[in-house]
């Protein structure tokens, strides 16, 4: 999410959010994120991701 300002709630995804719009396993969403293939900031243990930046990656594929 690159410095950028997160915005309504609902515009933030879980892993799980993300494995389920992108139809993959939920690991598949966290060694993409370690690679940085899908954008996400990583809090401690727990990851999140724009909604916005996992549509940009579907509309690219």
């Amino acid at each position: 999410m690159d410095e950028k300002k997160v915005g309504k709630p609902e515009d933030v995804l879980t892993p799980s959010e993300v494995a389920a719009l992108l139809k993959i396993h939920l690991k598949t969403v966290y060694k993409l994120a370690e690679r940085g293939v899908i954008l996400g900031e990583r809090s401690g243990r727990t990851w999140r991701f724009n909604r916005s930046d996992v549509m940009k990656l579907i509309s690219s594929c």
